[in-house]
C-alpha cells in the first residue's frame, strides 16, 4: 500500500517566499540580568515558540482584559512577558509583576 502525497496546486505555491516579521524584544537590561537562568531560558523558549507559530494557548498565555491585543504570559512567581503581534512586527516586553501592574492598572 502506496499513500500517494496531495500535490499542490499551483507550482507558484513552492516558490512563494515565507516573510517572517522581525521580532524587537524591549527588556530592561536591569530586569533581564536579574532574572534567575532558568527563566531566561523559559523566556527565550516562549519567544521562539511563539514566532513559529505555536497558538499562544498551549503556551500558557492569555489576553489582557484592558487591551486584547495584548498576550500575557507568566515566567516565574515575579515577572511577566507580554507580547504585541503588529502588521510589521513582533513585540515582547518583559515586566517584573509589580511594574506590570502599576503600568496596566495606570491604563485602565
Amino acid at each position: 500500500m502506496l499513500s500517494k502525497k496531495p500535490q499542490l496546486s499551483n507550482d507558484s505555491e513552492l516558490q512563494r517566499p515565507i516573510k517572517l516579521k522581525p521580532i524587537l524584544c524591549n527588556f530592561q537590561p536591569s530586569i533581564w540580568l536579574n532574572l534567575p537562568k532558568s527563566y531566561q531560558r523559559k523566556t527565550q523558549d516562549l519567544i521562539s515558540c511563539i514566532t513559529a507559530g505555536k497558538p499562544y494557548t498551549c503556551l500558557g498565555g492569555t489576553r489582557i482584559k484592558c487591551n486584547r491585543l495584548l498576550i500575557r504570559f507568566r515566567v516565574g512567581r515575579n515577572h511577566r512577558l507580554i507580547f504585541l503581534q503588529r502588521k510589521s512586527h513582533h513585540e515582547f516586553l518583559l515586566f517584573n509583576r509589580q511594574a506590570y501592574e502599576k503600568h496596566f492598572h495606570r491604563i485602565n
